[in-house]
């Protein structure tokens, strides 16, 4: 026991300091990304991707996933190569769950900074200077957003890799030693484990590889790194990539077919890489981009710095007080990156933020190029300054940045969620209350108030319809559960795959897939009616603003000739009530259960008249039960008016009646309820209530 104390008070007090700081900065990112995880903020992209592709892997079909157009697919087909997730494999077969590949990244980034350290070390002889450098990394802001913000990607755990590498390299080269052949294994294995990060990763390695060519005696190295990377750079790009662009369009063509849409609508499929369009202002093809940006250099620094883009230059350099340009020579081997994230054209496209995993490798850089400004300002203090001083001052500076990054993470633009967390709790999302003010008043039947707006992220209803879904089945749904039912050979985002899924998961507010091909937003509308309207699919379950159906291709349809029939239009209709919701939509009769059941069925029906011109564009009908008790609420879109009939296009004087059967759910407590009917339109909410119903 002596002993081990003695060993414990002997152990570098420096290395321990960092590494209480690391547990601290990892604690809290499993917190956080637990909480994100558990509250569906991760979703298909990407988390739910790479989930898919491991779990495809283990199948044996290598890196396949489920792209945007509904087809099953290899990885390049999608214009990536980022084939690192190998290395995270068998941790996933061992632990089948998304956040095993999210956790193993997050781990190794932050084992990253005792690379930082030592780096640091080697280059200033200063363990306080080396140790505020490495807290500085650990505080950085974007990183706080990589390892809780961005869920899993090839490119974030080659930060690992490079630095390791790069500590390596320089480990080999300041002991004046000849790099053996083993030493050249070990830096060739992790030069390829990093290029397999992401395509474009080459970029970086070809201009380390001038680096070394340029200041090391290991010339032949230097060339061997950059001609190895530029031969990956041309396989990635000129060969794979182009290669499975067919698939790409294939499964474009048959989505096109499916959804009824002209293929002009997203030219940009039909290139060799799906993502030259972000630099579409620039040119259609790799050799024009480049020629444009180099022959016109004021057009390409106009859009480098157009827009948030000098905001977010600053959100980058400015937590390191700029001191990366203290030495250029390694800066520069981000710069091909810092090119591709600032020069995109395409409107609604953000690259260059801080919150966006694309500047993962950027990060290793700054730090590496502010270690050696700092260390080439050391050596030009010792010309002028006792030892004792110099080492005074690269320590302060070393706090000063570590203050920096502390300063920049808490109270300058995005806020660095590792410190948002340790700060402040995160206020946990919960069922949402009314006000106790609802519940204790004496409300009459037909009176009109407020009742919280339609819950579009209702997570104990998310999680009933997750439990619904059974295993391997193929699933067309919204981006967020992407990630919760990726374990399967379809996931979907609707309205891909919406003729060929087994399981329809509809949120009627999702227009994710549609802004990714930059289609109409509007048409989400008709692709749902059309699903409605086919007699393929039954309606299942629904809650919130989401709806579930499955796939019945055997069924009858005799008696169903028309799926309309839950939403009719009427010229006369025998008026038994003038309750007016809000902008002149009245009620003039409804029904409901009484009494109702857990996991039960709960029919409702609503006749509506419209008896005015008052704007109702946007408006979505919504049904809310609250609990009498505890002011507990459960809300359903009433799905059939949304479905076939905007409220805008209610003739006035005609009568509208909708019908409908709600699932209640088991989480519900029994008790009184009092039944709503409301009108949203995320500006305005108005709820009529309309009577009580007993949850048995």
């Amino acid at each position: 026991m002596t002993k081990f104390i003695k060993k414990l008070l002997q152990f570098d007090r420096y290395y321990l300091v960092l590494i209480i700081f690391s547990v601290v900065v990892f604690a809290s990112m499993l917190k956080i990304n637990f909480f994100r995880y558990n509250n569906f903020d991760m979703g298909k992209f990407d988390l739910g991707n790479m989930t898919q592709m491991s779990w495809y892997s283990l199948k044996g079909k290598f890196m396949y996933l489920t792209d945007y157009f509904g087809s099953n697919v290899p990885r390049w087909s999608m214009s990536h190569v980022d084939p690192i997730l190998v290395l995270f494999i068998p941790f996933f077969y061992l632990i089948p769950e998304p956040l095993t590949l999210v956790i193993l990244q997050n781990l190794l980034i932050i084992l990253g900074v005792f690379f930082v350290y030592k780096i640091a070390l080697l280059k200033t002889s200063n363990k306080v200077f080396s140790l505020f450098i490495s807290l500085a990394y650990l505080s950085y802001p974007a990183l706080g957003f990589v390892i809780s913000w961005t869920g899993y990607h090839g490119v974030s755990p080659a930060i690992f890799f490079f630095l390791w590498f790069f500590y390596l390299f320089e480990k080999y080269r300041s002991s004046d030693s000849v790099l053996t052949y083993k030493n050249y294994f070990y830096l060739i294995i992790l030069l390829v484990a990093t290029l397999s990060g992401k395509e474009q990763i080459s970029l970086y390695f070809i201009v380390l590889g001038a680096y070394i060519f340029l200041t090391s005696k290991y010339k032949k190295f230097g060339l061997f790194v950059s001609l190895f990377s530029l031969i990956w750079f041309v396989v990635c790009f000129f060969i794979i990539i182009p290669a499975y662009a067919p698939v790409r369009v294939q499964s474009f063509e048959r989505f096109m077919v499916d959804l009824n849409l002209s293929k002009e609508d997203i030219p940009n499929v039909y290139s060799s890489n799906y993502f030259l369009s972000r630099y579409s202002e620039f040119g259609d093809s790799y050799s024009e981009i480049i020629k444009n940006m180099v022959f016109d250099p004021v057009k390409t620094a106009s859009i480098f710095i157009s827009g948030d883009k000098l905001d977010n230059l600053n959100l980058t350099f400015g937590p390191l007080l700029y001191l990366p340009f203290l030495f250029p020579l390694i800066l520069l081997v981000a710069f091909p990156d810092l090119l591709i994230n600032y020069s995109t054209t395409q409107g609604g496209i953000g690259t260059s933020e801080i919150y966006n995993h694309r500047i993962s490798m950027i990060i290793p850089v700054l730090f590496l190029s502010s270690i050696y400004g700092i260390a080439f300002l050391s050596k030009f203090f010792k010309h002028f300054l006792q030892e004792k001083y110099n080492k005074i001052i690269i320590s302060l500076l070393g706090l000063i940045l570590f203050l920096s990054n502390i300063y920049f993470s808490m109270y300058v633009g995005e806020k660095n969620p590792i410190f948002s967390w340790i700060v402040e709790a995160v206020n946990k999302r919960v069922f949402a209350k009314s006000e106790p003010s609802l519940i204790d008043k004496k409300l009459k039947v037909g009176e009109v108030t407020r009742v919280n707006p339609l819950d579009e992220n209702d997570r104990d209803c998310v999680k009933k319809i997750i439990q619904q879904i059974p295993p391997l089945v193929s699933v067309s749904g919204p981006d967020f559960m992407g990630s919760h039912l990726a374990q399967r050979e379809t996931y979907a985002i609707f309205p891909a795959g919406k003729n060929t899924s087994d399981y329809l998961i509809i949120d009627i507010y999702s227009k994710k897939l549609l802004r990714i091909l930059e289609l109409d937003y509007s048409l989400s509308k008709d692709f749902i009616g059309d699903t409605f309207a086919s007699n393929d699919y039954d309606l299942n379950f629904a809650c919130g603003n989401l709806m579930v159906l499955t796939r019945t291709p055997n069924k009858t349809t005799q008696n169903e000739p028309n799926k309309l029939a839950p939403f009719q239009r009427y010229s006369t209709y025998p008026i038994k009530f003038n309750y007016e919701i809000y902008n002149k939509l009245t009620v003039v009769d409804y029904e409901f259960n009484k009494e109702i059941t857990s996991n039960q069925k709960m029919s409702l029906r609503y006749v509506y008249q419209r008896k005015g011109s008052k704007e109702l564009n946007d408006f979505v009908l919504f049904t809310t039960l609250v609990n009498k008790s505890n002011g507990e609420i459960f809300q359903v879109v009433n799905y059939p008016a949304f479905v076939f009939s905007e409220l805008e296009t209610f003739k006035q004087d005609k009568f509208y009646e909708e019908k409908f059967d709600i699932v209640i759910p088991p989480y519900l407590e029994k008790g009184t309820y009092m039944v709503f009917v409301g009108m949203d339109n995320k500006i305005n909410t108005r709820s009529l209530y309309l009577g009580d119903t007993e949850l048995k």
